[in-house]
């Protein structure tokens, strides 16, 4: 379906979100390097719950695709057809410098 490579920059409490939506079963497959400063954490949701992360609210995202305070993961997830979205949080002090990549594919 489709791939995205990308180096940001996320300031402190900042966040990066990408979106995504199929029509039938799919695997995500993620992966984020912190190239400089600390951890961040990595989250696989429903775009539902994105719309709370953009308003400043609490949220779910899936246990098995949650990784909290990581400086590197690499993971994949199964989902159902629907909207998704993937989401990297700074939710330190510092800026961080992140490399993100994150495909899209048909099961």
């Amino acid at each position: 379906m489709s791939a995205r490579n990308w180096t940001r920059s996320i300031v402190p409490g900042g966040k990066v979100t990408t979106s995504w939506e199929a029509d039938q079963v799919h695997r995500v497959e993620y992966e984020v390097t912190v190239r400089q400063g600390p951890g961040v954490s990595v989250y696989v949701l429903e775009q539902s719950e994105l719309r709370h992360v953009e308003n400043g609210n609490n949220f779910k995202s899936f246990s098995d695709a949650t990784n909290e305070n990581v400086s590197w993961v690499q993971n994949a997830k199964r989902l159902s057809g629907g909207e998704y979205g993937l989401l990297v949080s700074n939710n330190f002090p510092s800026a961080v410098q992140v490399e993100i990549s994150c495909e899209v594919e048909t099961v």
